[in-house]
């Protein structure tokens, strides 16, 4: 090969790893700053070979167009590599965002079905306490209902039950409950008429 030939290939390569040097500082002003620092090496180095003096090209052509070749192919694995990580890294980041934002919803959908609870409780509370007061208020009347009832019929022997053994337990203890006393929610009807009797 004439020398000439072997300068001309020496200078395609040292162009080839300008133009990587030039895309390579362009690429590291996107990316985080510790592979940034890392392709700005790259391409430092790169550019020494780039810088190389003429003389040097002259002399020894074949072994310029070598370190330029070498320049380049590492530059442009590095800036491959660098990018690589940075997506990698930025796909890791975008996917906890992601996670983050579906604990959160989570969260908040849990609170609300929480809150939603809490509300469904004490309406049940409240309803149960008004079906207790009506209950007792029906039993309170059926009481007094059933008390005049009482005086006013004749008292003569009969088989039919009369007074407290007319009543049921429910009105008994509605009654036991009025008088003030005590333990009667468990008494069986015989065990209230004997409580409310004395």
């Amino acid at each position: 090969m004439s020398k000439s030939k072997d300068q001309r290939k020496a200078q395609n390569a040292i162009a080839d790893a300008a133009e990587a040097v030039k895309s390579a500082k362009k690429t590291a002003k996107d990316l985080p700053p510790k592979r940034a620092k890392q392709v700005r090496e790259l391409a430092d180095e790169a550019a020494r070979v780039v810088e190389t003096p003429k003389k040097k090209v002259r002399k020894k052509p074949a072994r310029v167009t070598e370190k330029a070749k070498k320049a380049t192919a590492r530059l442009r694995r590095g800036v491959e590599t660098a990018v690589a990580k940075a997506e990698r890294k930025a796909a890791l980041r975008a996917e906890a965002d992601r996670a983050a934002a579906a604990a959160e919803k989570a969260d908040a959908e849990a609170k609300a079905r929480t809150e939603e609870a809490k509300a469904l409780k004490k309406s049940a509370a409240k309803a149960d306490r008004e079906a207790r007061r009506a209950e007792e208020q029906a039993a309170a009347a059926l009481a007094s209902a059933t008390s005049t009832t009482g005086t006013d019929s004749e008292s003569g022997e009969t088989d039919a039950p009369t007074g407290l053994e007319a009543e049921t337990v429910v009105q008994l203890r509605a009654r036991a409950r009025a008088a003030g006393k005590t333990g009667y929610s468990r008494m069986s009807k015989a065990q209230l008429v004997a409580l409310l009797s004395d």
